[in-house]
């Protein structure tokens, strides 16, 4: 759909996704590790679910078979809290998965969708890996 980004695929050029894995704190994923990661895994799984406990468990599903970077998808009125509950509990239980936000029309969704990095903004530990 025109007008809507994705936050894995919408970087620009000159900054970093806050791609990170919360339990070694490392680096930020750049642009072309995101891009090499992408084209290894060869498809970006797109989903969105109004029930975070089975939003869970589609991720831990595509990690199961391979899978590190997925996008949920803001196309429902409980996508926001759906995504927040996702990235928290993917953040503790598969710290190597990247998971990004999709279907963002403009910047306020974007920045409602970001979720702090560790040692970053809020000084919250346990934020989760997370495309932007």
């Amino acid at each position: 759909m025109r007008g809507r980004k994705s936050l894995v695929a919408g970087v620009p050029k000159q900054e970093k996704s806050v791609a990170v894995n919360p339990k070694t704190n490392a680096s930020p994923i750049g642009r072309s590790e995101m891009a090499h990661r992408l084209a290894a895994q060869g498809f970006l799984p797109l989903f969105n679910c109004d029930d975070a406990g089975r939003a869970v468990r589609a991720v831990e599903a595509l990690h199961k078979a391979g899978v590190q970077i997925i996008e949920f998808t803001n196309r429902s009125a409980c996508a926001l809290a759906v995504f927040r509950e996702l990235a928290a509990e993917i953040g503790r239980r598969l710290p190597d998965v990247v998971l990004g936000a999709g279907s963002i029309t403009d910047g306020l969704q974007a920045k409602a969708f970001l979720v702090p990095r560790r040692g970053h903004g809020d000084g919250d530990s346990d934020s989760p890996p997370v495309g932007c």
